[in-house]
């Protein structure tokens, strides 16, 4: 069985090759049920790549979320510069009884009505006088101290009610 590494696998193809290449020359057998961790040497190199993996999980993320912050940079350069124009351009393209248009590339440029709103220019003035004026406007949200009540059961023995205790037992980590 020859293993298949899809572009998802890899974050270019470079990296999709040389997958390939360790995954079907150096251990093709992973796939046929022959390789199996049974020394140092075999674990050191399931435990790489687990590792590897994970790094690459992390510089993906890492580039993606660069690539997306450049994007909105772009979009908000964009509308920057050229939001009046479209709008002055669907203005003046659109019959007075239509509210909408489509553009050659399919894209809609639309005006609509927004009603009114409140805006919260300050939140403390605003919770003040909702205390005040308004009180079941009020929300208070309840939550429990988990470490509180952990540190008390730890202390006294004394199961809350609505809780359990899981029992001891070995957790297997592959740290890197």
């Amino acid at each position: 069985m020859e293993l298949q590494v899809s572009e998802f696998d890899a974050f270019d193809e470079a990296a999709r090759e040389a997958m390939l290449e360790e995954a079907n020359n150096i251990f093709g057998s992973i796939g046929d049920d022959q390789f199996h961790v049974t020394n140092a040497n075999t674990a050191a190199w399931v435990t790489d790549r687990i590792q590897a993996w994970k790094s690459e999980i992390e510089r993906i993320k890492d580039t993606a979320a660069a690539e997306v912050k450049r994007r909105e940079n772009m979009i908000t350069y964009f509308m920057g510069k050229f939001e009046q124009e479209l709008e002055a351009y669907a203005r003046s393209s659109m019959p007075s009884t239509r509210k909408s248009m489509v553009l050659p590339n399919g894209i809609k440029l639309s005006f609509r009505t927004i009603p009114p709103k409140l805006e919260v220019k300050d939140e403390s003035q605003f919770l003040d006088w909702a205390k005040a004026w308004m009180p079941e406007a009020v929300v208070v949200k309840e939550s429990v101290s988990k470490s509180t009540v952990n540190t008390h059961w730890k202390d006294t023995g004394e199961i809350p009610q609505g809780c359990e205790v899981a029992p001891e037992r070995v957790g297997f980590y592959i740290n890197g």
